[in-house]
């Protein structure tokens, strides 16, 4: 299986892409199109459709967590693609991220309020979960070590 590398902090090494503070992976598998985080702006789009891969034929979304980094991009993804089942952690209703890194309190998290306009694609995950014949979800990890 081949990911793809939409967006990162990291320049692609031979090609011209844009890079951000953020993350989007793409692959297929089992006859399936998958999207893995949607980076923080719609960047992720823009090099995808350098790469050639449209993300209107984009089956799977899944976002590994609610910060704005890897959920920016998801307003547009949501304009662009009508189909897509998105998934994520139902640990994530109710919770706010905050930032204090650059002196005053701002928010990191994913704008929620894309969920109550789309409220049909968003699949909630309280468990492991298999997606696809090669594809799992994992949604319990253990704490091994005390914080």
């Amino acid at each position: 299986m081949e990911v793809i590398v939409l967006i990162d902090n990291n320049p692609h090494p031979t090609q011209d892409l844009l890079i951000e503070h953020g993350l989007s992976l793409y692959f297929e598998k089992d006859g399936y199109k998958w999207l893995f985080d949607v980076g923080a702006s719609d960047g992720f789009h823009a090099n995808a459709t350098r790469l050639g891969i449209a993300m209107e034929e984009v089956d799977y979304l899944i976002l590994s967590h609610a910060h704005f980094d890897h959920t920016g991009g998801l307003q547009h993804f949501l304009e662009i693609n009508t189909k897509a089942k998105i998934y994520l952690s139902e640990h994530l209703v109710g919770m706010s991220y905050y930032s204090y890194s650059k002196g005053d309190k701002r928010s990191i998290g994913m704008n929620t309020s894309l969920i109550d306009r789309y409220p049909n694609r968003f699949h909630w995950v309280s468990e492991n979960t298999k997606l696809s014949s090669h594809v799992n979800l994992l949604a319990t990890v253990p704490n091994k070590y005390a914080r």
